[in-house]
């Protein structure tokens, strides 16, 4: 499909019109409703574990009122309103999923956007399974080609290219043509925003920036539809998004193997709220708990060595004063793994936080950046643990390979658990089992409005 004459939206615009729900092969239908799933499960724990009230939620939804669902509430917004709101809470706890090496949280953009857009436009269950894996697809391939330089230019990959694969759905589920659909991706890229100095204070409000992601794309989709131009080279242009926003992008690399590889495979799933970056050392402490029989009070101290982007993000907070800032804290994850061997939401909520085990426990955690690890990166992403016990003896582990990665990944059930678990809080469990049900055969969907009043709280 490479034309070197056509830029890099025109490809994309192509790949979007060209690519249907027949032409994609079994496994990536599956791993899209796996994707459903799995975002569905963090949308609902950041329903109720996003810490701020009613009035700040009704903001969000600033496209006014409207019919689409909003995931485990009663309130109801227009399609963008709902996907902003949605996308929100499905990064609001750090159980979204991710790219193994794109520093990006794809799934909280796409699912959100593909299920508000799909409903309003009466679109069948194969149509918007299509969509989601192309918005995974253009979401995956401007992250993974614009980082790590993006992250180190202080932007934020989840909320930016979040933007792009959300606007790539947008334009397939309006059926834009090759055009129009280039014209979305452009108008998108002229919105694309986001900053990583929301990981370093007011994390908070990291989620709401991949919400204006979700709604961004929407609403380039819909001026698009309506004729709106875009630049034509927004971003391989002199001045355009790849320039701005990261440096030395293989431009190539975007549009190479359109529909021979599809990018959604390449996801990861969450099993700890924390982010990414801690997750190596949460799995290294179990491991070698559980392999030397060792207790919290045998520990004298521990070191983790990383690589400079996870140090920067999880290394620095010893002390969280928060439930936000626990979730970017190495040290804190790394206490509670060392005393529960995981980590879970209520662990880094209330008394948890105060509590002076765990707080004694993380100060005795150093952070650092080690040589070997980064020599690795970012192909992979890694931790080396060591563990100085009181009778003299040191124990050490070098992880690369996380529980939930493409290469060791979690199947139907696993994820089945954490959607149960997840949605716990807001459904009764014979309801959960409906929605599991639903996703499980979404192709089969003539539409989806009567899956989507299932999330509805109070129906």
């Amino acid at each position: 499909m490479n034309n070197s004459s056509r830029s890099i939206s025109e490809e994309l615009g192509l790949f979007i019109q060209d690519t249907t729900y027949e032409s994609l092969p079994e496994d990536i239908v599956l791993r899209a409703k796996e994707r459903v799933l799995d975002t569905l499960a963090a949308c609902l724990a950041g329903s109720y574990g996003w810490e701020y009230p009613n009035e700040l939620i009704e903001s969000l939804g600033c496209c006014g009122t409207g019919e689409s669902v909003i995931f485990g509430r009663a309130e109801r917004k227009s399609s963008a309103g709902a996907a902003m709101i949605n996308a929100a809470f499905a990064h609001a706890v750090e159980l979204d999923d991710g790219h193994r090496n794109a520093g990006v949280h794809a799934g909280a953009t796409i699912v959100p956007t593909a299920l508000a857009v799909g409903t309003e436009l009466g679109s069948s269950g194969k149509d918007v399974l299509a969509a989601i894996v192309l918005g995974y697809d253009v979401t995956y391939r401007f992250a993974r080609n614009m980082n790590p330089a993006e992250i180190e230019k202080g932007f934020h990959p989840s909320a930016t290219c979040g933007t792009l694969g959300s606007a790539a759905v947008t334009a397939k589920l309006l059926k834009c043509g090759s055009a129009a659909s280039a014209n979305t991706l452009g108008l998108a890229g002229l919105q694309a925003a986001g900053l990583m100095e929301a990981t370093l204070s007011g994390q908070t409000s990291k989620c709401v920036m991949v919400g204006h992601g979700a709604l961004a794309g929407i609403l380039s989709g819909f001026m698009a539809s309506k004729g709106l131009p875009s630049p034509q080279r927004i971003f391989e242009g002199k001045s355009g998004l790849l320039q701005a926003m990261s440096r030395d992008v293989p431009v190539g690399e975007i549009t190479k193997d359109l529909g021979g590889h599809y990018e959604i495979s390449d996801t990861y799933v969450k099993l700890y709220p924390t982010c990414r970056h801690c997750h190596v050392a949460i799995e290294g402490i179990a491991a070698l708990k559980e392999e030397n029989g060792f207790s919290p009070e045998d520990v004298d101290r521990i070191a983790i060595g990383t690589f400079p982007i996870a140090y920067n993000l999880t290394g620095k907070i010893h002390e969280p004063e928060d439930t936000a800032s626990a979730r970017f804290s190495m040290p804190f994850a790394v206490a509670v793994s060392l005393v529960k061997s995981s980590v879970g939401m209520a662990d880094l909520e209330g008394n948890a936080l105060s509590d002076p085990n765990l707080r004694s426990l993380a100060r005795k955690v150093e952070v650092r950046v080690d040589q070997g690890i980064t020599s690795e990166f970012p192909k992979k992403r890694g931790a080396k643990i060591e563990v100085f016990l009181k009778d003299g003896r040191t124990l050490e582990k070098t992880v690369f390979t996380l529980k939930g990665s493409p290469d060791l990944p979690v199947g139907w059930e696993d994820l089945r658990r954490k959607f149960i678990n997840c949605a716990a809080p807001v459904f009764e469990f014979e309801r959960s089992c409906r929605i599991i049900e639903g996703i499980h055969s979404f192709e089969e969907l003539p539409e989806l409005s009567g899956l989507m009043t299932l999330l509805a709280r109070g129906n």
